[in-house]
């Protein structure tokens, strides 16, 4: 008796653990879906850099942008500049 117990309780973990993986894959599938649909290129926007020259978001194509919206007063906002001076230092001469 205790081994058929046993058994039947395998049984419905695995069929439980099957039941859930199929669930995550089929949920994953759709959002991966849903994600490649939903993209479209940012718009192409411009204004002018420290020294009045005039910077388009198209002249960055194929590069990585960081768009950051920061405030002097936000504390993290304060807490991340070193990192983005970081980031400039270590990856800026791959332009």
């Amino acid at each position: 008796m205790k081994a058929d117990c046993v058994h039947r309780i395998v049984v419905a973990c695995v069929t439980g653990f099957i039941a859930f993986g199929l669930i995550s894959l089929e949920t994953a599938s759709a959002l991966a879906q849903e994600a490649s649909h939903a993209r479209t290129p940012a718009p192409d926007w411009q204004l002018n850099d420290l020294d009045g020259k005039t910077v388009k978001f198209s002249d960055f194509r194929g590069k990585v942008v960081i768009l950051d919206f920061w405030a002097t007063w936000c504390a993290p906002c304060r807490v991340e500049i070193p990192n983005f001076v970081e980031l400039q230092k270590q990856y800026g001469d791959r332009v």
